[in-house]
């Protein structure tokens, strides 16, 4: 995968955003607890919109259902031909408390990103996201 590497950092004291932060941001920012750093996941929401770790996406199922997601990056197990597998990257965790990875093509022929779209982020907008901790 090609993708650009960059990040946003959020101010928990100020209540500000900084973009557009390159690589050596997080080694930077290292030590300054007021600053929380997120990466560029390097896919787009379906308005074209760059997501984020820690990005609060929507979208609706084939049933009408509204499920919502928060990107993160981290470890996530996967079932994959009948053997569990820890694979490294960015996932989207589900309000239920679970970890998935997008799929290529989903129910509607088209790739996740797609039909995401981000409503808002952790950090300003953590009543539109409680998470089940199941694990």
């Amino acid at each position: 995968m090609n993708r650009e590497i960059k990040f946003r950092a959020w101010d928990t004291i100020e209540k500000i955003w900084v973009y557009d932060l390159g690589i050596s941001a997080p080694k930077w920012i290292k030590g300054h607890d007021r600053i929380q750093v997120m990466q560029f996941s390097g896919w787009l929401d379906k308005n074209k919109k760059e997501i984020y770790e820690g990005d609060i996406i929507e979208l609706i199922n084939k049933d009408g259902d509204t499920i919502r997601v928060v990107c993160e990056f981290g470890s996530a197990k996967r079932d994959i031909y009948g053997n569990e597998v820890e694979i490294m990257g960015f996932y989207f965790k589900h309000e239920q408390g679970f970890k998935s990875f997008p799929i290529v093509k989903n129910y509607l022929g088209k790739h996740d990103c797609e039909l995401f779209e981000i409503i808002g982020n952790i950090y300003e907008n953590s009543d539109q996201f409680k998470i089940k901790e199941n694990e």
